[in-house]
């Protein structure tokens, strides 16, 4: 947790889907606060064609409204890339025991059939299917220099 009571999203964590489609978030994600709080799920790849969710925080998707505030009406290219995105995004909350369902349309994009790894990146996390994580989760060389450039 911060100073501010908001959940750190760290740590690997293996869940399976249970017969209405949920997904339990891990324990040290979970904030009193947030139950029932909508965060954002939306599907998205890698360069690589890796497909995943990305469960976007309230204060990530409030930061995404107000740099939308700033598109131009007149910038129709900009709007309709905003349209895609928010088109495949869905709302996700969890429940007090901690479940969160998973759109149909989301697993399918991920791969995800039963067995899923949530994945903390700090501010928000993500989700994979174990196959997609085995995959992209081995160290790469330049870790600590791409690290670097960002300034961490």
């Amino acid at each position: 947790m911060t100073p501010q009571g908001t959940a750190v999203y760290s740590g690997e964590y293996r869940h399976a889907l249970d017969d209405k489609n949920r997904l339990t978030i891990p324990s040290p994600w979970r904030t009193p606060a947030a139950i029932g709080v909508s965060f954002l799920a939306v599907p998205q790849h890698d360069d690589e064609g890796n497909r995943f969710i990305a469960v976007l925080t309230p204060a990530k998707v409030a930061s995404i409204h107000a740099k939308s505030d700033q598109i131009p009406i007149s910038n129709v290219k900009g709007r309709q890339a905003l349209a895609r995105f928010f088109s495949k995004s869905k709302d996700f909350s969890y429940d007090k025991q901690g479940r969160a369902a998973i759109s149909p349309d989301h697993c399918e994009h991920a791969g995800i059939t039963r067995d899923a790894v949530l994945v903390g990146s700090m501010d928000n996390f993500f989700i994979y299917s174990p196959e997609t994580w085995a995959r992209i989760s081995k160290p790469e060389a330049d870790d600590n220099s791409v690290l670097a450039q960002l300034g961490i």
